[in-house]
């Protein structure tokens, strides 16, 4: 997840370089010139307009100012209130998490498992069952412009991507659909009605509906189990999915074993060893009969031939002949094949996995976010029935792979980084404000944009995944600066001699102006990425929304909250006095 999500601090970093670059060597240049022939009263129509709303909303906001001041403890507890709200939309689940957000593709497949042994003729006849059911899902969704929903479909025997396996057993169904910028319809929606029309395919082991692909946080479900004999892993396994089959969205459940075809199992009798009989010597004399031994090669007109001996074709076509089969003895005796060996059905693995040496089953499932939420549901699954599973089987060890696994380590990664980046900030403004309290008030601005990003994934219905946590780490050094722009201004007033409650209103009010468009153009700057409807923003979109509603949570913050925990901070003796700010800078005069 990292290789993908990288790119975006790589790009932040190169533009801030750039605007770096604009604000201090181009822009005073452009001002100059733009500005050379302009008088001060010299507004348009719309500038005035413009200027009447900017005034009337400064004055509002004034008003308000003043009264978050006055009662400036009970505004900081609304505010506590408010952040712990938004926390309770998660903890509730009315806004999902998720490692990845979903990505609507145009490929749907069909991987299809045969029992070991089916013939390929056999295979063909479902293929042909599955095609026609795709037929019938096309016809249940209508498109637009009267478009056909499926544009082709092609099928390719020998290969599921699912089963790990070759051979005529094995096929896969690929149909390209519609582009999912016009399509109406869902692809999880294809695929559910998909299943339903194909039905249930007896002599099927697994028929698979999905993407061809996997995001790049892997599988919604992936748990590997280790530690027990591999029948028993196989019923924990069978316990498993039939537990996750109880969750709503929870669908194409299976996993990584893989049963053979039925065998008989020859065991030698305890007493065969007297009479002269290894287990060796038993199936050469087995094999020699039924499958044949290589006793002799001829030469004819310059080519090599081999002969083969073994039984005739009567006498090895049924299960009888095996049963009667007759052991010869070193002495050249022959008794019957039960005198000296047991005969047991059994079926055995055609697949097993292993990990460093051990056997293990991995337990695949995929999750429909729009219905369901993999990091809920295999979170129930760890707390409640693996719990129950590893009182009963002493041994078994279960791990979360896939989509949990990598995105508990890139949460992981974001975290030291942030905890990194929020160090360097707090060192920077502690030089800046000469205190180590003031900066704290500066970064509260950057928990409580985090408001702003869930209330902006519940509003808009998506889900909170690790892009949307990136947008949230970039907005940290937009909100501060907002930040940065009231107190500084609150501290020069202060340093005036002005009254503190009287400063931190005025603070708001005059930087109204510079706080408000910086907060408005970044936003409208991500309004037409939000609005995207294409396949490749559909990654971008969860960043869009949280620095667009993160950001106009913490402008709120910063205007209304910012002053009057400043004030709070005064009553406390916190905030660096008069006399203290005259001691660092000096004796100044001021006219």
């Amino acid at each position: 997840i990292g290789r993908v999500l990288k790119v975006l601090p790589m790009m932040l970093l190169l533009v801030l370089a750039a605007s770096l670059i604009e604000a201090f060597l181009i822009l005073p240049s452009h001002l100059g010139h733009s500005l050379e022939h302009a008088g001060p009263n010299q507004r348009g129509r719309i500038r005035k307009r413009v200027d009447s709303v900017i005034d009337r909303a400064r004055d509002l906001l004034g008003v308000m100012v003043d009264w978050t001041i006055r009662w400036r403890y009970a505004t900081a507890g609304l505010t506590a209130m408010i952040f712990l709200l938004s926390i309770g939309l998660l903890v509730g689940g009315l806004v999902r998490g998720q490692v990845f957000p979903d990505l609507e593709g145009d490929v749907v497949e069909a991987r299809v498992l045969m029992r070991a042994g089916t013939p390929l003729k056999r295979t063909q006849e479902v293929m042909r069952q599955i095609e026609s059911a795709l037929a019938s899902t096309q016809a249940v969704y209508e498109q637009p412009e009267s478009k056909k929903l499926v544009e082709t479909t092609y099928v390719r025997f020998n290969q599921n991507v699912d089963a790990m396996e070759t051979g005529p057993h094995v096929a896969t169904l690929s149909a390209d659909l519609l582009s999912n910028e016009i399509r109406t319809t869902r692809i999880d929606d294809i695929i559910n009605t998909w299943e339903e029309q194909v039905g249930t395919i007896p002599d099927a082991q697994s028929v698979t509906f999905d993407e061809p692909t996997l995001g790049p946080a892997g599988r919604a479900i992936e748990v590997q189990l280790a530690g027990l004999p591999l029948d028993q892993l196989d019923r924990v396994s069978a316990e498993i999915q039939a537990y996750l089959r109880t969750f709503d969205g929870v669908f194409n459940l299976s996993d990584d074993t893989r049963k053979g075809q039925r065998e008989i199992l020859v065991k030698m009798r305890p007493g065969a060893v007297g009479l002269g009989v290894t287990a060796s010597d038993l199936g050469r004399q087995l094999r020699g009969s039924f499958q044949g031994l290589l006793s002799d090669e001829i030469q004819i007109n310059g080519e090599g031939y081999d002969i083969q001996v073994k039984f005739s074709e009567a006498d090895r076509s049924s299960l009888s002949d095996l049963e009667d089969f007759r052991v010869t003895l070193p002495g050249g005796k022959a008794v019957p094949l039960a005198d000296v060996a047991t005969l047991n059905w059994d079926r055995g693995w055609s697949r097993i996995g292993r990990v460093g040496g051990r056997q293990v089953v991995n337990v695949l499932g995929n999750v429909d976010s729009q219905r369901s939420n993999g990091m809920a549901v295999l979170a129930d699954l760890r707390t409640t029935k693996l719990a129950e599973l590893e009182s009963r089987y002493h041994g078994l060890r279960a791990t979360f792979k896939g989509e949990a696994e990598n995105g508990a380590e890139t949460s992981q990664s974001l975290g030291r980084a942030a905890l990194i980046g929020c160090l360097g900030v707090f060192i920077i403004l502690s030089f800046q404000f000469r205190s180590y309290i003031e900066p704290l008030v500066v970064m509260v601005a950057i928990p409580f944009a985090f408001v702003g990003v869930v209330w902006g994934h519940f509003l808009l219905g998506h889900s909170l995944s690790l892009p949307s946590i990136m947008g949230y780490a970039s907005l940290a050094g937009i909100v501060v600066n907002d930040s940065i722009l009231l107190v500084l201004f609150l501290k020069s007033q202060r340093e005036a001699g002005v009254d503190i409650e009287t400063a931190a209103g005025a603070a708001s009010r005059i930087r109204f102006r510079a706080v408000m468009i910086t907060s408005l153009t970044t936003m409208a700057g991500l309004m037409p990425l939000l609005l995207e409807k294409s396949l490749q923003a559909q990654v971008l979109i969860p960043i869009a929304i949280s620095i667009c509603f993160g950001l106009l949570a913490s402008t709120l913050l910063v205007l209304l909250v910012l002053p009057p925990l400043y004030v709070i901070l005064s009553d406390f003796g916190l905030t660096s006095s008069v006399s203290q700010a005259e001691s660092h800078d000096g004796p100044q005069t001021r006219l």
